[in-house]
């Protein structure tokens, strides 16, 4: 209810308000800052060099033939 007194600040929260008016606001303000947030970071995949691969596709041949035997 804290939020009312933020958006609108001469209306209190025991006037009759309806939060759920409001929550698809809030719902967006938030999705909004973790979307800026995540950009922020700037994540990009790791780059793996051609032996690497391949001890991947070896590591990956060996799991799998000990989860069929």
């Amino acid at each position: 209810m804290r939020y009312i007194a933020l958006t609108n600040p001469t209306r209190s929260a025991t006037q009759g308000s309806n939060d759920c008016d409001r929550k698809w606001f809030t719902r967006l303000v938030v999705a909004g800052i973790i979307y800026t947030q995540l950009q922020e970071l700037n994540l990009k995949y790791p780059t793996v060099s051609k032996e690497q691969h391949q001890e991947l596709l070896n590591a990956k041949e060996i799991l799998e033939s000990q989860k069929e035997g």
